[in-house]
Parts: C-alpha cells; sequence; structure tokens
C-alpha cells in the first residue's frame, strides 16, 4: 500500500502543485482543518504532513506546532510551506520541534527528495527494535545500496567490498532463520527498488544455503541479488514508477538496465561468474523470449534459471506505488500456469518448499506479501 502525504493549505494552487508532484509516488489527502486531518489519522496514519502558511483562519505555524503535539501524530515528520524566507517563522518552527521548511516556489524534485528522505528515516527508525543480526543487515545493506547510487551520481565506479561485508550480513541472518521478520520490516521501505533488491538478495542467498554451498559462495550471490537492477539506477525515476503502460521507446530504455548494469559491474573490478550471471540473466527465459540476449534452455544454468524465478515472485508480490501485490501463493500459481516454458517448472516448487521451511508458514504464502 501506498504511503499518505497530507497536506494542509488555503492555497489551492499550492494543493494542486504539490499533489501533482507527489501522487506518483504517494497516495496525497488534502485537509481544510487540523481537525479534519487528526480524524484522519485514526482511520489511516499519514507517513508525512504538509503545512502551509495558513490553514483556515489560523496561522500555518500555529497548526504546525499543534499537530506535532498531537498524541495521534506525533512522530510523523512535517514540512512546513512558507510563502517567504523569515528568520522569525523558522525559529518558532525549530522550538515547536520542525526542523524541515521549504519556501515557495516549490520544485517537484526537490520536495519529492525532501518527503523520501524523511519517510525513509522515519521507517528505519523502526529498525531500532529488531535483533541485533537482522538490524545490522538492513542497515548496513540500505548503507550500501545508497552509497552505490551516490557514487554512480558522482561519476564514480562503486566498490566490492562494503557490498560483500554488507550481504556478510544478510547471510548472517539466512544461517539464523530470521529471515521472515527481516522481510516484514523492509517490505513498508520507501525506496522501492532497494525493497525489490534486498528481497531478491536474500531468497537467492537462501536458495544458495539450501543447495549447500559454502559461506562465501552464499555471500556473492548476495552481493549478485542485491546488484541484480543496479542498472535501474541508469533509468529516469519517473519510468521506474510510472503507473501507465510504458510505451516501446520507454519499454527499451527499461531493459537497458541489464546490460547497463554489467557494465557497472565491470567498472567495479573483479566480481565471481556468480554476481555476472545474475545480473546478466535475469531477465533471461527458457523459451527464448527473455532480454537482452534471448538465451535458452541449456545456455542458462541452474542460477540463471533460479534468478529468473526469483525476479518474476519478487516483482508479483512487491509493493509498488502502481500495483497491489500478490499473495505468495497467487504468485506461484501465476507463474506455473502463465509462464510455463518460460521459467524451470523443475526449480519453482523447489524455491516453494525452500520459503516454507525458512520463512513463510503455509498460511502466510496464502496471504499478501
Amino acid at each position: 500500500m501506498r504511503k499518505t502525504v497530507a497536506i494542509l493549505d488555503n492555497d489551492v494552487h499550492t494543493r494542486l502543485q504539490l499533489t501533482h508532484a507527489l501522487q506518483g509516488t504517494y497516495r496525497v489527502d488534502a485537509h481544510s482543518s487540523m481537525q479534519s486531518l487528526v480524524g484522519a489519522a485514526q482511520v489511516e496514519r499519514p507517513s508525512l504532513i504538509l503545512v502551509g502558511a495558513t490553514v483556515g483562519d489560523i496561522a500555518g505555524v500555529a497548526v504546525a506546532r499543534d499537530i506535532n503535539r498531537e498524541k495521534r501524530c506525533v512522530g510523523i515528520p512535517i514540512v512546513y510551506i512558507a510563502d517567504k524566507q523569515d528568520t522569525r517563522i523558522r525559529e518558532q518552527l525549530t522550538m515547536a520541534g520542525i526542523k524541515t521548511i521549504m519556501v515557495k516556489p516549490i520544485d517537484d524534485k526537490l520536495l519529492l527528495a525532501f518527503a523520501g528522505k524523511l519517510i525513509t528515516a522515519e521507517i528505519e527508525r523502526g529498525w531500532e527494535e529488531l535483533p541485533r543480526f537482522q538490524r545490522k543487515a538492513l542497515e548496513e545493506t540500505i548503507a550500501v545500496f545508497n552509497g552505490v547510487a551516490r557514487d554512480l551520481a558522482n561519476g564514480r565506479a562503486p566498490e566490492m567490498g562494503p557490498i560483500a561485508e554488507a550481504c556478510s550480513a544478510l547471510v548472517d541472518v539466512v544461517a539464523q532463520k530470521e529471515l521472515g521478520p527481516l522481510l516484514d520490516k523492509i517490505r513498508s521501505h520507501d525506496n522501492f527498488t532497494y525493497v525489490h533488491s534486498m528481497r531478491f538478495a536474500a531468497f537467492i542467498a537462501l536458495f544458495a544455503r539450501s543447495i549447500g554451498l559454502p559461506k562465501p559462495m552464499q555471500v556473492q550471490v548476495a552481493c549478485g541479488g542485491l546488484l541484480h537492477d543496479v542498472g535501474m539506477m541508469t533509468i529516469p525515476q519517473h519510468l521506474v514508477n510510472k503507473q501507465d503502460a510504458l510505451t516501446p521507446a520507454e519499454w527499451k530504455q527499461m531493459q537497458s538496465h541489464v546490460e547497463s548494469g554489467s557494465r557497472l559491474l565491470a567498472a567495479m573490478g573483479p566480481s565471481s561468474k556468480g554476481v555476472q550471471i545474475i545480473l546478466a540473466q535475469h531477465h533471461e527465459r527458457l523459451d527464448g523470449s527473455g532480454y537482452p540476449r534471448g538465451l535458452k534452455g541449456d545456455q542458462l544454468n541452474e542460477l540463471a534459471r533460479m534468478a529468473a524465478i526469483i525476479d518474476v515472485f519478487c516483482g508479483l508480490t512487491d509493493r509498488r506505488p502502481y500495483k497491489t501485490p500478490l499473495s505468495p501463493n497467487a504468485a506461484f500459481e501465476m507463474m506455473a500456469n502463465t509462464m510455463a516454458g518460460k521459467l524451470d517448472l523443475d526449480l519453482l516448487p523447489k524455491f516453494r518448499s525452500i520459503l516454507l521451511e525458512y520463512v513463510y508458514t503455509d498460511e502466510e504464502l496464502r496471504e499478501a506479501s
């Protein structure tokens, strides 16, 4: 389910702009009064509140301060939308515990980045209640995942060392049979590419362990899982989260993430054959209908076949802004019935059995992921 961002602002133009900037990623809920917001928060707690300079007949500073004190809204990040720079208002907000202020005119991309940063920080604070092994795996993998994004944005090649260390922590969670709580925590994270990549990494590390591979090889395939969509970081975000059908040109651009990922991996230095296969072949299909090379049959080894299964399974069960996730069982049924010939149907039930043994109960497989 998409996170909700609440807006309180008398200015219709501002409300429309904020809604337009956010609605592709978040559910946007506009209110005309604090009372309306608080009432709605009892039904569905927003993940972020944007407060304008005036709400009803009340100054936005006072409204923001009162929201921050309202018990049903405690802990929700608040962004104050100021009409102009005003040191006095900034001081008043700081005293009320509200540190984030944006001044009009609002840049859409900056607003979306601010929203993501604040919502993500709140989600990650919830990781503190996890056992040490699980918390360490989440903190280290998100740190290296964000580090890879920063390196690429700055034109630098990421280093494999920190990625392997983070994936070693994930493999430790797999060994402790603690994946269930970890996966429950990441499902609500605001970085959808991270969630997909982390789930992929966890499942393929679990597969490696289940067939008896030693820990160093489990770490290698986990690295491949965490990085398998690294090429997506080169794709414009509006395409990654687009709710409408992609045009042929956009689909071709999306498909390019596989080859981009392989090039990025090569620039990161030496990597194992397993990591290279996961990045290069997770979209290949047994009947040759996959991409980028159209490999088929015996050209795809067991690791490539398992990577394809896990990628499809995660895609069907992931939470995204533009779709409702399938339950694991519904995903397995769809994969078996509509993708026969494309996926290895001998490995598919084995993957389901692995999840039943280490992650889910049979009842949980029937529920939405």
